[in-house]
């Protein structure tokens, strides 16, 4: 979706939820407020309508009161009946002309009618005796709304006093007056509601603003007889929201007058103001996306113009013009596209550099050189050609890292890429693969050994590093195509197999030969897997009994490792152990035959066997910070003493780096664990070395016992190792015992242990096991 097309949209989006939420406000708020117009309508209404009705009933009262004042009315009391009925007939008559009533009672105090006037001069007695015990309460006087006659009248009780200052009236003078739909029509003219007086006794509306208002005449007088004072009225046309106030009436005849505000008024005005609401807002709306429309334009069009530059920046294009008239931020931008380009130019430039030369001697790198093979096959398979490659690197390199530092081995790589560089001829390609292995390619095999001669010149001679002349040598592999490869990947691996061969064979230089893979083939699997058989618990175990010559009992086990191989068969431990120490893997080799071989230690201990395990360890292990405390950790992980083993060491491991190897063989041996010496004689150490090492034991290698009858020097080797061993407190240990014999001279020589085939072959443990129950009288036991 474009950029202008996504920003319209979000605008469109913002200010259409922006004005949904606005009118949903708005029109929840007007909706409220019109609902609190009713509510307040209703409120002044009420205030409105018993204020007036409470006047007209206020002053009517007081014409009644007016009237008992009348001396006509006084005399005519004492007159006979018709007398009486003329004079009522005559006051009556002038208040109906000022439209004050319509209707005249006298009483007698019992409520006995003494005269009647108007529309009730066929009662024969007062219909409504009870107002006038309410009269009596309300000081004489009442003002009261009544059904009579089947019509709703406005009462004036009074009482008339005879002479006026008696304490209490002779008689009664009650006027009224109808209240039609003229009074209800008159209050709602006030109060702007709709009216009606109700009778809840008798069920009826009695009178009304409006015949036709809300159909009235359909709804159930049950809905108004509800207890709440305010309360919603529905009907089939409208609805309504009611205010029922009690209207001044008799207690027999409760009359009241019911307010409505008529929903639809108020309902008609909402929706007009909504409408009004809406048409603004869309109309803002339309404003806002319009203007929305030209911002986004505004911003996306040099954004496409940069978005264009950015696209043949990333095919690699860093020509053509930016845009310039842009002001602002985009403007900004425009400029940090113009100096990003540049700087990406000159950035591309050094990657392409370090992607296909060395960071260190500047030369070539495999990329570069794969490059290189992939035009030279080509060319030979278009030409029917041939070249070769020279694959080499630095014996004993190591060492010059390990004695001078790695600073000073990067000094030897830079000077000897320097000469090679200088000296090359102009077909001759050269590189740096890693490490100290580089690569020739030779275009001409008629070049060959002429480039080979001059790489050996240039090794040859003395390399000055911090004022030491240091002389290399060199183990080169030569590979050709197309017999040893037809690909660049092919021949580099050739011919590393053969360098390889050189370095094992102490050869200057190997020309690849197709027997080679096999050898190659399985020792570079052998590197690749043997880290994944020790994670993976493929090795096992064998152990070798140790006989106490001079006891006649078993008291030591050596662990040896086995790895049969799933391809390769049987793998000699020297065989794989040597590419462990080449990898870093003897570390974990060490560790998983360590704790194998203390499971095996602790099980034998639990059934009351005290065999102690030897364990052989390298120079790596000696050399690897805290190896001595990690050991002492897992003794105690197996809740063994440090006399439960046998570390053994070899002479070479020891001298390789006898500082380190110290360290680490005092701090065992201060912890209890015993020492020894493995293949003692076949090194370079004397007996003067060795008795500053904290060793217990020495084992004579076996290439001295296995001739031990037959070859007087080795029986003087054996002899002269026993007596000086002896002499500096050490034990020693014969391996290689065969006969009966070599075990009977043994024994008079005083030695201590021996081991051999005689005695017992390595076993695995299932073997060993019934081995042990076979030879339990020659077990030492362990004590309790």
């Amino acid at each position: 979706m474009p950029l202008r097309l996504r920003i319209f949209l979000l605008f469109l989006i913002l200010i259409a939820g922006a004005l949904a939420f606005t009118l949903y406000v708005v029109g929840s708020n007007v909706r409220a407020a019109g609902e609190q117009r009713v509510y307040d309508a209703l409120n002044v209404g009420r205030k409105v309508f018993q204020d007036k009705t409470y006047s007209k009933i206020e002053n009517f009262v007081k014409a009644a009161k007016i009237i008992g004042k009348e001396d006509g009315l006084r005399t005519a009391v004492f007159d006979d009946e018709y007398s009486l009925q003329i004079s009522l007939g005559n006051f009556l008559r002038r208040l109906e002309s000022e439209h004050m009533a319509d209707l005249m009672w006298l009483l007698d105090i019992d409520g006995n009618i003494v005269g009647q006037a108007g529309v009730v001069s066929e009662e024969e007695s007062f219909p409504h005796p009870d107002i006038l015990d309410e009269a009596a309460n309300e000081d004489w006087s009442l003002g009261v709304v009544v059904p009579l006659k089947n019509k709703l009248y406005e009462l004036a009780v009074v009482g008339f006093f005879i002479p006026v200052s008696a304490p209490s009236p002779s008689f009664w003078i009650v006027i009224g007056r109808e209240l039609g739909n003229e009074f209800t029509r008159e209050l709602a003219d006030l109060t702007n509601l709709n009216i009606y007086i109700i009778g809840l006794d008798q069920q009826r509306i009695w009178a009304q603003s409006s015949a036709v208002d809300l159909s009235l005449n359909n709804i159930e007088i049950a809905q108004l007889s509800s207890s709440e004072v305010v309360f919603p009225l529905f009907s089939e046309n409208d609805s309504a929201l009611a205010l029922k106030t009690f209207l001044q009436s008799s207690s027999d005849h409760p009359i009241y007058a019911l307010l409505l505000k008529s929903h639809r008024e108020v309902q008609q005005q909402v929706e007009n103001l909504m409408r009004r609401i809406v048409f603004i807002g869309f109309a803002a709306l339309l404003i806002s996306l319009v203007g929305a429309a030209i911002l986004s334009r505004s911003i996306t069009k040099p954004l496409l113009q940069l978005v264009k530059i950015a696209q043949k920046i990333g095919r690699g294009e860093y020509s053509g013009d930016l845009p310039t008239k842009i002001k602002g931020e985009v403007g900004t931008l425009s400029q940090v596209f113009t100096d990003m380009r540049s700087d990406i130019a000159r950035r591309q430039q050094e990657i392409q550099h370090i992607a296909y030369h060395d960071m260190l001697t500047d030369l070539p790198n495999r990329n570069a050189f794969i490059q290189e093979l992939s035009k030279a096959i080509d060319y030979a398979c278009k030409n029917h050609t041939h070249f070769a490659i020279c694959f080499f690197d630095f014996d004993r390199f190591k060492d010059i890292n390990d004695t001078l530092g790695h600073q000073s081995g990067d000094l030897l790589l830079v000077s000897f890429a320097n000469r090679m560089e200088k000296w090359r001829p102009e077909n001759v390609k050269i590189a740096r693969l890693g490490g100290d292995e580089f690569a020739v390619l030779v275009p001409d095999l008629s070049l060959l050994d002429d480039v080979v001669e001059q790489l050996e010149e240039l090794a040859a001679q003395p390399i000055e590093i911090e004022s030491i002349a240091l002389e290399v040598r060199l183990s080169m592999g030569i590979s050709m195509f197309p017999d040893h490869g037809e690909t660049p990947n092919s021949l580099l691996q050739t011919a590393e197999i053969a360098m390889y061969i050189a370095k094992t064979e102490s050869r200057d230089i190997v020309y690849y030969e197709k027997q080679l893979d096999h050898h190659s083939t399985q020792r570079l699997t052998l590197i690749a897997e043997l880290r994944n058989a020790i994670e993976n618990d493929q090795l096992s175990l064998n152990y070798q009994p140790k006989l106490d010559i001079q006891q006649d009992k078993y008291t030591h086990v050596e662990c040896l490792v086995r790895w049969i191989h799933p391809r390769y068969g049987f793998i000699n431990p020297e065989e794989f152990i040597g590419y462990a120490e080449q990898t870093g893997a003897i570390r974990d080799l060490t560790r998983w035959v360590v704790n194998t071989a203390l499971t095996q230690c602790a099980q034998w201990r639990e059934q009351g066997k005290d065999l102690k395990v030897a364990i052989n360890i390298s120079a790596v292990d000696l050399t690897q910070d805290n190896f001595s405390d990690w050991v002492m950790e897992t003794l105690a992980e197996y809740k063994l003493p440090a006399e439960a083993i046998v570390l053994e060491v070899t002479e070479s491991a020891v001298m390789r780096d006898i500082d380190k190897a110290l360290a680490a063989l005092h701090s065992l041996s201060q912890q209890g664990v015993s020492l020894s010496i493995d293949d003692y004689g076949t090194g370079y150490s004397s007996m003067a070395q060795l008795k500053c090492l904290p060793v217990d034991e020495l084992k004579i290698d076996k290439s001295f016992v296995l001739s031990l009858i037959r070859d007087s020097d080795d029986y003087v080797i054996v002899k002269s190792t026993i007596e000086l061993g002896h002499n500096m407190g050490l034990k020693i240990v014969a391996e290689g015992v065969e006969n009966q014999q070599a075990l009977d001279l043994l024994s008079e020589l005083k030695c201590d242990l021996a081991q051999g085939f005689y005695l017992s072959r390595p076993l695995s443990k299932e073997k060993l096991d019934t081995w042990l129950l076979e030879n339990a009288a020659k077990i030492v036991l362990l004590k309790l």
